[in-house]
């Protein structure tokens, strides 16, 4: 699969960047559900640090969402260390508007905690089954993605051809990706 629509120049149509960029996102959300499935996600920016340092070959993408609060000084030096540390090791990194993330990952774990009974991917339960996690537990500050075992699923496959295509091409300024809701 080629990106070969998404023109970054001026001239291009904005409705056909924004129908490439949200087909990504339903392919990065899909992603991110088969990621929780097979407990292959960390979520957090400690939980994700520590995975980076320990082993960060097994990183297929790094998710950060889009800063909103500029006053919020520690967050973005937390995520401006975390892309160096990226672009070094050589893992994709994709930056995604931060309420599609959080509204994304809040349902990916109701629906994942409702068939499975569980704790949020790196994080610890919540203290009522029912109810949702605090905003504090929810951490999608960072989310990694580790690759899997099986191989790389179509999704992956489309996430990392927008990445290598887009991403790293002369495109300028870089596209935010919404996932859908």
């Amino acid at each position: 699969m080629t990106f070969s629509d998404y023109d970054c120049s001026a001239a291009a149509p904005a409705d056909r960047q924004d129908r490439v960029a949200r087909g990504v996102g339903v392919a990065l959300a899909k992603c991110l559900r088969q990621a929780m499935e097979q407990g292959r996600m960390t979520t957090g920016i400690w939980h994700s640090a520590r995975v980076l340092q320990r082993r960060p070959e097994r990183v297929l993408v790094c998710i950060l969402p889009t800063v909103r609060d500029v006053n919020d000084h520690a967050l973005h030096i937390h995520h401006t260390l975390i892309t160096a540390f990226c672009w070094e090791h050589g893992i994709r990194l994709l930056k995604v508007e931060q309420d599609t993330l959080h509204d994304a990952m809040m349902k990916l774990w109701l629906s994942h905690h409702d068939n499975e009974n569980s704790a949020l991917p790196s994080q610890t339960p919540s203290p009522s089954p029912s109810a949702s996690p605090p905003a504090e537990e929810l951490d999608v500050r960072c989310v990694l993605i580790e690759t899997s075992l099986n191989g790389l699923s179509f999704e992956d496959e489309v996430v990392l051809d927008f990445h290598d295509e887009v991403m790293v091409g002369s495109c300028y300024p870089k596209p935010v990706l919404k996932l859908p809701g």
